[in-house]
């Protein structure tokens, strides 16, 4: 029976001279991202109330809507408004606790939620923001029962914003505007605008 002799040390040499770096990058990411993570504090509180414009194309008199947000509820009658939901610090630390370690900065997602609905349902809501008043309307065509809601502030120190993810979206329609795709290419399914 023939042995044969692996040298271990210089397997385990270049492993290690492999991993230290990757360590070493990995160290200084995770410190990186933890110095511009959101704190609770850095997130806007708001009052919010939501109300049904319609619901499978037809006025929603005669029926109640279950919102949620979070821990936080209430219930739209009608086409009448919800009592207010008030988002705060408390809140504010339940989202960042819950939210995706892969998005820890702006904008912060909130996801509503509102049962009874039928395709399409016509939502209006009333964002009030606590530390400017500044009331921030907003609409969604619903065909399910959540809607998004992004908080930012395009800076440190800047006032909050508020908006529906589609409204949120818009701001880079510009930048494509003038973006020409050659015919070739085109997805036949696609509309460009």
């Amino acid at each position: 029976m023939k042995v044969v002799a692996i040298p271990a040390t210089s397997a385990q040499y270049h492993s290690a001279r492999c991993v230290r770096p990757l360590l070493i990058a990995f160290l200084l990411w995770s410190s990186a991202s933890t110095a511009v993570a959101l704190q609770p504090s850095d997130i806007p509180t708001f009052r919010i109330r939501i109300r049904v414009v319609s619901v499978g194309g037809k006025e929603p008199t005669g029926h109640k809507f279950p919102v949620r947000l979070q821990t936080l509820s209430g219930e739209a009658d009608g086409k009448d408004w919800s009592p207010w939901l008030t988002y705060d610090a408390a809140q504010a630390s339940r989202s960042l606790a819950h939210s995706s370690p892969y998005l820890r900065g702006w904008p912060l997602v909130l996801t509503l939620q509102m049962g009874g609905i039928l395709d399409p349902t016509l939502v209006q809501a009333e964002l009030s923001l606590d530390e400017s008043g500044k009331v921030v309307p907003l609409e969604w065509k619903l065909f399910g029962p959540n809607m998004g809601l992004l908080l930012w502030r395009e800076a440190p120190g800047k006032s909050a914003n508020a908006a529906t993810m589609a409204v949120y979206n818009r701001r880079y329609w510009n930048d494509m505007h003038d973006v020409q795709i050659p015919e070739k290419i085109r997805d036949s399914g696609t509309r460009f605008r």
